[in-house]
């Protein structure tokens, strides 16, 4: 693929290394992407740039697996920004992408008629608010449905287009401005005709960036940057007042759309608990002694409302990583053997409504914590009321050496209480006193 990018960075931050959009290109795997940092979102050009690598390295177009792929970098850089995202791979004349937030694509015809991409049109680019965050990526089955993605049939001489918010927005108003844009050639060409827009209010001031793409010619890349040392002038005091208002109405935008966000997330979890509520409540308390039973639930009002039917919902539940059962909702009760589910029951449901994964709740019988009887010897110390960190760390020490046949025991010592943590991730917490006296 043939792939050409222009950039220019809104004139309120002045030089170009503030820019907040970022973009890799991996011409080897013939993919891209995309992604647009939040401004007063704290680390927002490094998440965008962890998010546009590691995709380009690995390129997942699985929502689920691209979840998981990007919680973990966010948590190996510690990254807690706020993106917008896009990434594509082209296999021979087939175009995969898989998006979140409202980067736009563009899907140009050898006729030149324009079939945008994943938004419709400008009205569902404008109600996107999907914004991804590690501390918004708390639960990859949840994370999963901030994505979405599609797939694009090629034919020669086809281009496609990517394009961050403010220009996305006005490409779809205007169709000579695409026009235009195919056309340019340098970098000043491209200065000249974003100030022209600006100059004339037609372009929102903000980070721009737009990608063209040939995705079936010749591997190449020609990048359209502003060169070495290139700045914009500062403004005047009334400028800079000016720009600040703009910013603080931006942020504050940020702000209700990450507040909707969370509320719909909220809602998606109050419908799925009371959806299942009913469904789980004998998988680990059967009503006999040989089996177990998962009565079907009954909707309750809030969920009933959606008009969802319960072929629409999808179970799994799995034991460590061995699948028990599967079906859909109409398909309850189960029957499940009693020898399934003990000892030491830990299973996992899995709930997928149209084949996304919505949920996942951790279903927990009998744990090691109620199970394990741990060796506890005493330590004594100088200060009972308050031990030294030295001390702490020699009563850990003690309790590791004790209780060898634990594997993978973890102990955490707090102020006033020890909290061990077994395999299966059950606690259990005993009083720091009870394990120390005074010398």
């Amino acid at each position: 693929m043939d792939v050409k990018i222009f950039q220019l960075h809104k004139r309120s931050v002045y030089v170009f290394d503030k820019i907040q959009d970022q973009y890799n290109i991996n011409l080897s795997k013939n993919a891209l992407a995309l992604a647009t940092g939040f401004p007063y979102s704290y680390q927002s050009k490094e998440w965008a740039r962890s998010l546009v690598d590691s995709f380009v390295a690995n390129p997942e177009l699985d929502p689920i697996a691209l979840s998981a792929l990007f919680t973990s970098v966010g948590v190996e850089k510690q990254a807690d920004g706020l993106a917008t995202f896009m990434g594509i791979q082209i296999h021979g004349a087939l175009l995969s992408y898989i998006t979140s937030g409202a980067i736009a694509g563009f899907h140009i015809h050898k006729d030149q008629t324009i079939t945008p991409f994943p938004h419709k049109d400008i009205t569902e680019l404008e109600e996107d608010h999907v914004v991804l965050g590690r501390h918004l990526l708390p639960d990859v089955s949840i994370a999963a449905q901030q994505f979405r993605k599609g797939e694009i049939n090629l034919k020669w001489e086809d281009k496609i287009v990517l394009s961050t918010h403010a220009l996305a927005k006005l490409l779809m108003e205007d169709k000579n401005v695409m026009t235009k844009l195919l056309s340019l050639n340098s970098f000043e060409e491209f200065f000249d005709y974003i100030m022209e827009l600006w100059r004339d209010e037609k372009l929102a001031e903000d980070d721009i960036t737009f990608c063209i793409i040939e995705p079936l010619a010749i591997s190449a890349s020609h990048l359209y940057l502003p060169p070495e040392g290139f700045s914009f002038p500062k403004d005047t005091p009334k400028e800079q007042r000016r720009n600040l208002q703009e910013e603080l109405a931006r942020q504050q935008s940020t702000i209700a759309q990450l507040k909707k966000q969370k509320k719909r997330i909220r809602y998606a979890a109050i419908c799925l608990f009371a959806l299942l509520t009913a469904a789980v409540g004998y998988l680990l308390f059967s009503p006999s002694p040989t089996e177990a039973v998962v009565p079907a639930p009954t909707l309750s009002p809030i969920v009933a409302a959606k008009r969802d039917s319960l072929e629409s919902y999808k179970l799994a539940l799995y034991k460590q990583d061995s699948l028990l059962q599967q079906g859909n909702l109409a398909e309850l009760p189960w029957e499940l053997k009693t020898a399934m589910l003990r000892p030491e029951a830990s299973l996992d449901l899995h709930i997928s409504r149209q084949d996304s994964l919505i949920g996942t709740i951790h279903l927990v019988g009998i744990t090691q914590a109620d199970t394990t009887d741990l060796s506890l010897p005493t330590l004594k110390v100088k200060n009972i009321e308050k031990p030294s960190s030295l001390e702490k760390k020699r009563l850990k020490s003690l309790l590791l050496t004790k209780n060898k046949s634990v594997k993978k025991l973890k102990i955490y010592i707090e102020e006033t209480n020890i909290i061990f943590t077994f395999p299966d991730k059950s606690q259990k917490s005993i009083p720091l006193a009870e394990l120390i006296e005074g010398k």
